[in-house]
């Protein structure tokens, strides 16, 4: 089976899906998308006739725009192998009904990720046979993609995401894959353990660093810790906060290398809120906003609020 993949290229969710398609099927190509960009990257290969050459299309961790599900929609070519799979909450709201859209923000094992979403998707409508460790390593991306790591203690889950900040996208992918199709149980190496190690040295040197650079803030009546970073660091310096029992109730991280701004709640602040009144969303607990043009007006304002 031929398979196109549109996914989010910022973490370890967006990775999933592209990892579960290598393990099972023959032939996979993806494109690693923004919101920002997602519409324009599906419209160029609808244009190119390239979409049509592929058996499935999946758009997993973002939703299209409604101009563009309504155009899909429309091509009886397309819209029977074309499905969206997503879990956030902004983009729920906001979407029209079409059947090949599935949104789901909470199932019976928690907050839903992409990864696990997706995975599900294929087991139920028999496009792929199920498999244990594939299964854990879904769970182990919803654990972390949520946040719920931390509710069950679940290290592993976290420590996918240092890894994929040290190995990036390519190598994360190759590594995943081959772990997947080899194994019946998944586990790290040795050798994946103290890149880790190594990994976690560095957040900590970091961490230290940003805390002397915070800028505090107000929005919704809540007060914010807002720095700039590295986008990698963007969920160890609100965790880094509030296991030192910093007095913030959300972090605001300006990550001028992936022109964006993200958003962590610490406290019971909603960041997506937030978000919103920048024209981005999410998740309540983690969500964002594009600052690709004018970013250092953005800066400005942001702090003027």
């Amino acid at each position: 089976m031929k398979v196109l993949v549109f996914s989010h290229g910022s973490d370890i969710d967006g990775m999933g899906s592209i990892i579960i398609s290598k393990t099972y099927f023959d032939e996979v190509k993806y494109y690693f998308c923004e919101m920002s960009d997602l519409d324009k990257t599906i419209l160029d290969s609808i244009d190119s006739e390239e979409i049509y050459q592929y058996d499935e299309v999946f758009v997993t961790d973002l939703t299209p725009n409604n101009q563009t599900l309504e155009m899909i929609k429309q091509d009886k070519n397309l819209k029977n192998k074309f499905i969206v799979i997503d879990h956030h909450k902004t983009r729920l709201n906001q979407v029209g009904d079409y059947e090949f859209v599935h949104i789901t923000i909470h199932d019976e094992k928690g907050m839903c990720c992409a990864t696990s979403l997706f995975y599900d998707y294929l087991c139920k409508n028999h496009l792929i046979s199920p498999k244990a460790s594939i299964e854990y390593y879904s769970e182990l991306t919803r654990l972390e993609d949520t946040w719920e790591w931390k509710k069950k203690n679940n290290l592993l889950a976290h420590n996918l995401s240092h890894l994929y900040n040290l190995l990036g996208r390519e190598e994360y992918i190759s590594r995943m894959t081959k772990k997947l199709k080899s194994d019946d149980s998944f586990s790290l190496t040795s050798e994946e353990e103290l890149l880790i190690q190594s990994k976690l040295l560095e957040i900590e040197r970091a961490m230290q660093s940003y805390i002397s650079c915070i800028k505090e803030i107000e929005q919704n009546q809540k007060k914010g810790a807002l720095v700039i970073m590295d986008y990698q660091y963007r969920n160890e310096f609100p965790e880094y906060l509030e296991r030192n029992h910093y007095d913030y109730d959300f972090a605001m991280m300006i990550c001028f290398n992936h022109h964006s701004v993200s958003l962590r709640s610490i406290t019971d602040c909603n960041v997506r809120k937030i978000a919103e009144q920048y024209g981005g969303g999410g998740h309540d607990k983690a969500s964002s906003f594009n600052i690709e043009e004018k970013e250092e007006e953005v800066y400005q304002l942001i702090l003027k609020r």
